[in-house]
Order: structure tokens, then sequence, then C-alpha cells
């Protein structure tokens, strides 16, 4: 069996240059999905979608339980008092969940090369389930802050596991709308429920919620158990009418022919003509037990996780991911900015409502509009450059996603600044917050898709480093933001901000695209290892 020796177009060997739409204009759906039954690519809708589900009803609580501290700061404070929460302050549960957060991101994604992606989720629910009902029945301030870090160690799961998840389960053309679903639309139902918290408890009586919402979180740790499937496959070669596709960890494909005395011979007249095994029946008991039993999944390891670790340090040595670090890490400090001063000394509401239910409602709608943004205009924007480009997709072409919330997190950063400085009315605070949660959600959609293509043999070790990297980055960042303002003025601060923004974004991003041929220097002991890649082999 010899590779078939058809000329390769040059982009064959850029990983994240991939040819997907036809001459005739057909959108191929790639990867090839293969005859395996545990191959996410070959479910039907239906189990697709109950998957999706499952991810997303788990997104939708920790989304919720990682928020609901920005809205109980009142309580909490009320509760008790300086003296009571030594050595930390109240306004420490915010940068102490973004830091857990930040370990949670480094944490789960590897871990589910070793024992699969349900086992890492089932898990993931387990330790949410511990930090909530540690908040909920809280008898000291240290109660409170180690429930925050436990709850932040869960949430960090959504924002790399859960990405790769849905790539798990998507071709390549229906990732830009996949993760805007779940991430735009499950966030704007998140954060409704977050406006309505002071509702439920009168800011005062913040332990009622979190009791409450132990039980979405059992009701997550439900789904997850019984409605999501393994969904991590390591990709096998394909054999169709007498060729063998090899799918590489890159989503490039190899075609190999059998030749047979300088002649192809089909698979048909290489074989022993035997017949084939019929396959055994299975009643739809095992069938299911089959699917959705907790088992490890095939190909993983303890050593590819501890390979994934190593490709982190070497991508941490690349330029690009350290600038989308820095990029990130300057808008999240952007919405830790606004959030932090409206949780603290919110405006004077003079619409009846409770002290921070608008600006919960505006976050929401921000979220709500990242989906259409971060999702079906980013994809017909790169369905329209990938047609001009002979139909061959760079990864370079999802960069374009990155100016909408580079100019929206600028502005909605210095309108705040300006309002709160000069005590202009509420409804312009509210308008910002909701701005700069639409850059965030829209960001973290367009970085995700960014970086799995760009570095699809690193996938996983990739979105470690940036999600891990930038909340890191941001953490020193957000635990003084408080002193900061107060030092040097919140319009001060939030011109810096923006300045940083606006630089990195639209001065830098140029750059992204003259780097191409350097996005995949990353060489090292581990650069060959592919089980944490876009599709792991």
């Amino acid at each position: 069996m010899i590779e078939a020796q058809r000329k390769r177009p040059d982009s064959y060997n850029l990983p994240g240059t991939v040819y997907l739409i036809s001459s005739d204009g057909m959108i191929l759906s790639l990867p090839i999905p293969s005859e395996s039954p545990h191959d996410p690519l070959t479910w039907s809708w239906k189990k697709r979608i109950l998957a999706l589900f499952a991810v997303a009803f788990y997104d939708f609580v920790s989304g919720v339980s990682s928020r609901a501290s920005n809205v109980s700061i009142i309580g909490i404070s009320l509760d008790f008092s300086e003296k009571d929460t030594l050595p930390f302050r109240v306004s420490h549960l915010g940068p102490a969940m973004q830091l857990f957060v930040a370990i949670g991101g480094i944490l789960w994604a590897p871990l589910s090369l070793a024992i699969g992606r349900k086992s890492a989720l089932l898990i993931a629910c387990v330790v949410r389930i511990l930090g909530v009902a540690l908040i909920a029945y809280a008898t000291d301030f240290s109660h409170v802050m180690a429930g925050i870090c436990i709850t932040g160690l869960s949430h960090g799961f959504a924002l790399t596991l859960g990405f790769l998840i849905i790539i798990d389960l998507t071709f390549i053309h229906q990732r830009p709308n996949g993760l805007a679903m779940v991430w735009g639309g499950v966030g704007t139902v998140a954060m409704i429920v977050v406006a309505t918290i002071p509702y439920m408890n009168d800011h005062t009586e913040w332990r009622v919620f979190y009791r409450f919402w132990l039980i979405p979180c059992l009701a997550s740790l439900l789904v997850a158990l019984f409605c999501f499937p393994e969904t991590y496959f390591k990709r096998p070669a394909i054999a169709f009418d007498g060729r063998i596709f090899l799918q590489s960890a890159t989503e490039k494909i190899t075609f190999y022919v059998h030749q047979i005395d300088g002649e192809t011979a089909s698979l048909s007249s290489l074989n022993s003509n035997k017949d084939l095994p019929s396959i055994p029946f299975r009643s739809r008991v095992s069938t299911f037990f089959d699917s959705y039993g907790i088992r490890r999944a095939p190909g993983t390891s303890w050593a590819a996780m501890w390979r994934t670790y190593g490709q982190v340090l070497y991508c941490l040595m690349n330029p690009m991911i350290i600038w989308v670090i820095l990029l990130m890490a300057v808008n999240w400090i952007g919405s830790v900015y606004v959030s932090t001063i409206l949780a603290f000394s919110p405006p004077l509401d003079t619409t009846g409502f409770l002290p921070g239910f608008v600006a919960n409602i505006s976050a929401a709608v921000g979220l709500g509009l990242s989906w259409p943004a971060g999702g079906p205009l980013v994809w017909y924007i790169m369905k329209r450059l990938t047609k001009r480009n002979k139909g061959v997709r760079e990864a370079e072409h999802y960069l374009v996603g990155f100016v909408i919330p580079v100019i929206t997190g600028a502005i909605a950063v210095l309108i705040f600044g300006f309002a709160s400085k000069n005590h202009w009315r509420p409804g312009w605070s509210w308008f910002a917050y909701g701005l700069v949660t639409f850059s965030f959600g829209t960001f973290q959609i367009n970085i995700s898709l960014w970086v799995t293509e760009s570095f699809p043999r690193w996938a996983t070790a990739a979105l470690v480093a940036v999600y891990g990297g930038n909340l890191l980055v941001s953490f020193g960042a957000s635990l003084e933001m408080v002193p900061w303002v107060k030092n040097f003025g919140v319009l001060e601060v939030a011109a810096t901000i923006a300045s940083l923004e606006i630089f990195l974004g639209l001065i830098v991003l140029p750059m992204a695209f003259w780097g191409k041929k350097a996005r995949q220097r990353l060489n090292g002991r581990w650069h060959d290892s592919r089980e944490g890649a876009l599709r792991p082999q």
C-alpha cells in the first residue's frame, strides 16, 4: 500500500489550513465520520443534541453558581464584619473565584485525556455540589471563601473542556454556531436568573439561594450521568472503494491505495473472500450502558495528561499565544472593572428595582447579542473569505471576529468611567455593563475558535495555556481593582484599560495575519503527542 502521488496544495503541510469548500460551492462536512458507534459524528441528531444539552445545562448551572456571589456581596458584608473576614476582605471573593476558575481551566481538559470526558464531567458536577453546599451552610467567612474557591474550580470546566466537547460533537462548519449557542444563549439565561437572586433573598438572606441552587446542581449531575455519552474518540483510518482515508490530527486527509504489479486493486480483491461474522444481537439495555455507562474512554492515559502540561509550556513560548493571553486578560480586566464597581457602588436606581437587577438584565442582553455576533456573523464572514481563497479556510479568518469585541470593549469601559466620574444617569452605567459583557462573550467564542483551529495538534494544550494564562495574568489586577480605583480614580483606570485593549487589539492584531507560518513552530519533547489534538489520534 503506497500513498497516492497526487500533488498536494501548499496548504497541506500547514496546520490550521483546511480545504473546506469544493469548487462547486458545497461545504464539506469534515472530518469524515467513521463507522464506529463511539464516534460522536456518527450519532443521531437526537443523541448529539442530548449530549449538547448536558454540557449546556452544566454551563448554565455553573454560570449562575459562579456569578451569584456578585449579587450576594451586600448580604455577605452585612453578615461578616471586617474583623470576621480577616485575613481576607469581602472584596477578595471575586479574585478568589477567578483564581480557582483558572486552576480549573488548567485541570479539567488534561484530566479528560486520562479518564475521559464523561468521567471528568461527573467529577466536576460533584465538586460543584460540594462548593455550593459549603456556601449554603456557611457559619463563618472561611467557609464562604472555601466554597467560592471550590465552585470556581468546577466552573473552569466550562471554559476549556466544555469547548472541546462541543468540538467533539460538531463538524468544522458547525463550530462557530455551536460554541456561540452554548456560550451566548446559555449565558443569557444564566444572567437573567442571577438578576432575580436579590428578589429571592432580599440581599440579606443570601444562604437561601445557595440552598435552593443545590437542586439544579444535583439535577446537572443526573443529566450528565444519564444523558451524556463519552465523546473522546480517536479517529481511525477509513476504508472506502479500495482506498484508505487517513485523517490527521490537524484534520488533513490523505488517500492511500493498494497496488499490485503497478495496478490499483480494490479491497475486495485483496481479502480472502471469507464471510464476515454477523454482528451479535445486543439488547437496548446493553446498548444504553455501552453508550452512557461510566467507563474509561479508549485511548486515554495518565501519560497523555502529563504530556499535555509539557505542551502547555511550549505553547507559552509562542508569541501568538502570548499576544492572545494579554489581549484576553485586558478584556477580562475591563469586565471585572465594570462589574466590581457596580457591585460595591451601584448607581442610584430610580426605576424601583432592587440594586443590580437592571445591570444584570443588561448583561443578559449583551451575552444574548454575542450569540449572533460570535456565531452566524463569524461563519458568514469566514465562508466569504474561504470562497475568495479558492475554498481553503485559514485559521486567520477567525481573527476578523476579534475586531468587534476589541472596539466595543474599549468603548464600554470608557463610557462607564465617564458615567461613574460625572454621575451620569444610571442608564449609561447599565448600557456600559451590557456592552462590556457583549464584548467579553464574543471574545470567548472567537478566541476559542481561533486557538483550536490555529493549533490543532495542541488544541487542548493551547486552550489551557490561553484560558489559564489569561485568568492568572488578570487575577492580580482584579485583586487590587478597588484600591486602584480609589487611588487613581475611576476614569483614569478606565482610560488605561481602554488604551491597552486598543493597542493590543487593533495595532498588534495585523501581525497575527503575517505570522501564519510561525503559529505552528512548537518543537520539543512532546511536540508530536496528539492525544489532545482537535481530532485525537
